[in-house]
């Protein structure tokens, strides 16, 4: 028996990433030729001896989703494929041909693409012609094909917005009378639905002094406003030096209460119900960098809050979380950044601050929180970014008019770091950055309008 991956294995490496796929079916006498496009992400499921890949498609007016587990079965010789599915599971075998940077699996029969949403399609509409694309370099994945694509087929990848949908504003960090907030959840939710928000989490402190009770808001839920049930958790008593609090989206109603004594497994117990589990004000805490790598349960942890608006209102000095953003990308970890308003309703300005634009195709609660996890969305004061799209070594940015838009890392990258602004004192909505500086460390675009409110993107990883 194998004890690590062979070569069989490693050939499919060249797979490994996000790939953005564009082109259209074959037209039948049956059938009109429809677009397809779609974002498959393939990576290494634990050992590495198979891959996982995720599917994310519309054909035509199909939406498919779906995944696929890809490995190689050293009894027969090839690779072996089983998929599950909205448009239902299928299995087949296929060998793997490497054609320079372009990897193609075939079968007996003819050949197919390795995306599989591509290869149904394929059976039920006699044939589709895919692109897919990584880094900006198009990589054919069928055989030719007699009906081309009528307009060509962009090279750049939208780090923002995969798929069909628009943004969703939404706090992540507010507090009810559930806890230690002075409106009730109802009059809380109708505050931002007002506002202009679309949706809330409602993040009462889930501790002994409040009932250990998660505040439960499904019944608050419209067709145009929505909730993620959550609640803020801590690690330890409030009075302990490195005690941290993370606000944890996407909890159960009936989660369970923690161990006598060990308050911060209830963080681990979040992240493992797939909860989206974001450190919140690291900041006001003081919460020193040095010692996040012992703190209880810490990996837990998908995203920094960069912002609290309440702090900035109260605490100015400590509203910033920036250094435990970068402090912890230079690390190595792959979190994300989310803004938030921590409101309590104590004083009319700790409100309506500091959230989050989610890319998501509707409304539902699974939809917006499938947005949290996978970053399809930015933090924001206010300034608006419309567009991230990477070309190569190239990144595209598109902003509502501000006075700044920068990319910037940390460490010895920091000397890096290039601005766009209109030095005469105009304003800016574009930008163009040069990635290749920041080549196997981490880069993210800040940007800032006329009022000093600024917009976070997500870390990208060149």
């Amino acid at each position: 028996m194998a004890t690590a991956p062979g070569p069989e294995q490693r050939r499919l490496e060249s797979l490994v990433g996000r790939w953005k796929t564009e082109g259209w079916t074959r037209e039948t006498p049956e059938a009109e030729a429809q677009r397809i496009g779609a974002f498959d992400t393939y990576e290494w499921l634990h050992g590495g001896f198979a891959l996982l890949h995720l599917v994310d498609a519309r054909v035509g007016d199909e939406k498919v989703d779906g995944a696929e587990i890809i490995g190689f079965d050293p009894e027969r010789g090839l690779y072996a494929t089983q998929y599950f599915g909205s448009d239902g599971p299928t299995a087949y075998e296929a060998e793997l041909e490497d054609q320079g940077r372009r990897c193609r699996v075939a079968d007996e029969e003819r050949e197919r693409p390795l995306h599989r949403h591509l290869r149904r399609r394929s059976q039920r509409h006699h044939g589709a012609l895919g692109a897919a694309r990584r880094s900006g370099k198009l990589a054919r994945l069928d055989g030719h094909h007699p009906h081309e694509a009528a307009d060509p087929v962009s090279e750049s990848q939208d780090l923002l917005r995969p798929g069909e949908g628009r943004f969703w504003r939404g706090n992540l960090h507010c507090h009810s009378d559930r806890s230690d907030g002075m409106r009730t959840p109802r009059e809380v939710v109708a505050a931002y639905r007002d506002a202009g928000y679309d949706f809330i989490a409602l993040s009462d402190h889930f501790e002994e002094q409040y009932g250990w009770r998660i505040t439960d808001t499904r019944d608050l839920r419209a067709d145009d406003f929505t909730t993620l049930v959550g609640a803020e958790l801590s690690s330890g008593p409030w009075s302990d030096r490195t005690t941290y609090w993370v606000a944890a989206m996407g909890l159960p109603v009936d989660f369970d209460t923690p161990p006598i004594g060990d308050p911060a497994e209830t963080i681990g117990w979040a992240h493992d119900a797939g909860a989206f589990v974001v450190l919140l004000h690291p900041g006001l805490n003081n919460l020193p960098l040095g010692v996040v790598d012992r703190l209880p349960a810490f990996e837990a942890v998908d995203a920094v809050e960069i912002y609290n608006h309440n702090t900035f209102r109260s605490q100015p000095d400590r509203a910033d979380g920036a250094y435990m953003v970068d402090g912890l990308l230079e690390r190595g970890r792959r979190i994300s950044i989310t803004a938030g308003d921590d409101a309590h309703f104590e004083y009319p300005g700790d409100r309506f601050g500091g959230w989050v634009e989610v890319w998501a195709e509707s409304l539902e609660p699974a939809a917006l929180l499938a947005g949290l996890k996978s970053g399809s969305y930015y933090a924001t004061q206010g300034p608006e970014i419309r567009r991230l799209d990477r070309d190569g070594e190239q990144l595209q940015v598109a902003t509502s008019p501000a006075h700044t838009i920068a990319l910037g890392g940390a460490g010895d990258r920091w000397l890096d770091a290039t601005t766009v602004l209109d030095k005469n004192g105009g304003l800016v909505s574009d930008a163009t950055f040069d990635l290749s500086a920041f080549r196997e460390s981490y880069c993210r675009v800040t940007v800032v309008d006329t009022d000093g409110r600024r917009a976070w993107s997500n870390p990208i990883w060149p």
